[in-house]
């Protein structure tokens, strides 16, 4: 009889603390972009690089809410001007961007197109690499352009470049 008693009580704390467990660090985003006021910071900050054959970097995207809390599940549109595929204002693919850390050396990762859309992990991180190519159309591919990092207000850019 006290065990019947007491699992009301039981029951009422389960339903509290089971979803703590599951969604206990950092906000949620299940908008279709962060809230205002959040922050997007990508590391490197900027990559110069001089290349002699083609080459993979790796980049790392935090996305914080105004309190400085990662953002887990934010969505991010990724672009750069002169990445991959082409197309009436992009006459040039210079790179490839890739869906994780890795480039084409990686046989897992999945080329993604410029403006491709990604989210955050638990941590509020989203990790993902560029492969250059060192010739393009027969010539040697010396450029500079910014990787575009946005999600609703927030935004955040990473100067590239590239010479050879």
């Amino acid at each position: 009889m006290k065990f019947t008693a007491k699992l009301p009580l039981l029951v009422v704390l389960a339903l509290l603390v089971i979803p703590a467990l599951f969604f206990g660090c950092g906000k949620a985003n299940t908008q279709t972009s962060v809230p205002d006021g959040a922050t997007i910071t990508i590391s490197p900050v900027d990559l110069t690089a001089t290349i002699g054959d083609n080459a993979t970097f790796e980049f790392s995207v935090t996305v914080r809410d105004k309190d400085d809390v990662p953002i887990w599940n934010a969505p991010l549109r990724i672009d750069g001007s002169y990445a991959v595929p082409l197309n009436s204002t992009n006459t040039s693919g210079l790179y490839q961007f890739y869906d994780k850390p890795g480039g084409d050396k990686d046989p897992t990762n999945q080329p993604m197109n410029s403006g491709f859309k990604a989210y955050t992990d638990y941590h509020g991180v989203y990790n993902f690499s560029i492969t250059v190519f060192y010739l393009y159309a027969g010539a040697t591919n010396a450029f500079t352009d910014n990787i575009n990092i946005r999600s609703g207000t927030a935004f955040g850019s990473v100067p590239l470049s590239i010479n050879q």
